[in-house]
C-alpha cells in the first residue's frame, strides 16, 4: 500500500502559471521579479508545481519525475494525461516563463539558455498557498516603493503621498504597456487601485490623479516612451 505524505491532504486549488503571474503583477512590479519570486519558492519547495514535458534539457538527460495521484501535488489534468510529470525543485534554475505576442505570461516554459520547449499547461499545487507565499514579496515591495518614492520628494524616512504612488503604478504600468486607453479610465483604475493596495491612507481622487498623468499618458498612448515623473 502506497504511503500518502501528510501534505497531501486537504483540499487543493490548482492555479494556472499564467494567471498566477498576473495575479502578482496586479499588486506590482515587474514581469521579471514575478518569475524570480516564484522560481524561488518554487526552488526552495515552498511552492510545487506539475506540468505536461515539452521536451528535455539540450545537455542533460533527465527522466522526468512522472504525476502520480495522491502521492505528488494537486493537479487540474485528467488522470492519465500523456507526458504529465513534477516539475523538481532543481529544475527552476534552468527556466524561463514563455511571453505571448503582447508580452504577457503564458502558462508555459523554455529553457533559458536555449530558449527551447521545457513545460507546458504548469500550474501551481495550491493557489492560496501561493498567494500566502508571495505576500512577503509584496510587502517587500511596497515598503522599497515608500523609501525610494519619499527620496525622490525629498522626505526620505517619511510616508509619500497617495498621489505619488498612484504616479509611480503609472509609470510601471506604461513600461509594461497596460495602461488605460483613455486617461480618465486608467485614472479611475489607479484610484481603485490605491484603495486596495493602501486602504490605510488617506483616498486619492482620480481627477486629481487624472491631472499628474495625463500629459505622460498622451506620450505612451502616441507610442513614445513612457516619461517619467519626477
Amino acid at each position: 500500500m502506497q504511503h500518502i505524505p501528510k501534505k497531501r491532504f486537504g483540499y487543493k486549488a490548482p492555479w494556472k502559471l499564467a494567471d498566477a503571474l498576473k495575479w502578482r503583477l496586479r499588486h506590482g512590479g515587474t514581469l521579471d521579479n514575478a518569475e524570480s519570486e516564484l522560481a524561488a519558492m518554487c526552488g526552495n519547495e515552498i511552492i510545487e508545481a506539475t506540468g505536461l514535458v515539452a521536451g528535455s534539457h539540450p545537455e542533460r538527460k533527465e527522466e522526468p519525475l512522472w504525476w502520480q495521484p495522491f502521492i505528488h501535488p494537486a493537479s487540474s489534468h485528467r488522470l492519465g494525461t500523456p507526458r504529465h510529470a513534477v516539475l523538481r525543485a532543481s529544475n527552476w534554475a534552468d527556466l524561463r516563463v514563455v511571453r505571448d505576442a503582447d508580452g504577457q505570461p503564458t502558462s508555459d516554459l523554455e529553457f533559458k539558455d536555449y530558449l527551447s520547449p521545457a513545460w507546458q499547461a504548469v500550474e501551481l499545487e495550491d493557489r492560496y498557498a501561493a498567494m500566502k507565499a508571495w505576500r512577503a514579496a509584496i510587502d517587500r515591495q511596497r515598503s522599497h516603493e515608500m523609501e525610494t518614492i519619499g527620496a525622490q520628494t525629498g522626505a526620505p524616512g517619511r510616508p509619500p503621498k497617495g498621489i505619488y504612488l498612484c504616479v509611480a503604478e503609472f509609470n510601471r504600468r506604461a513600461e509594461n504597456n497596460s495602461c488605460e486607453a483613455k486617461v480618465r479610465d486608467e485614472a479611475a483604475y489607479l484610484e481603485s487601485w490605491f484603495h486596495r493596495q493602501y486602504p490605510q491612507k488617506n483616498p486619492v481622487k482620480a481627477k486629481s490623479i487624472e491631472n499628474q498623468i495625463r500629459a505622460p499618458h498622451r506620450e505612451w498612448k502616441s507610442g513614445y516612451s513612457p516619461h517619467k515623473i519626477a
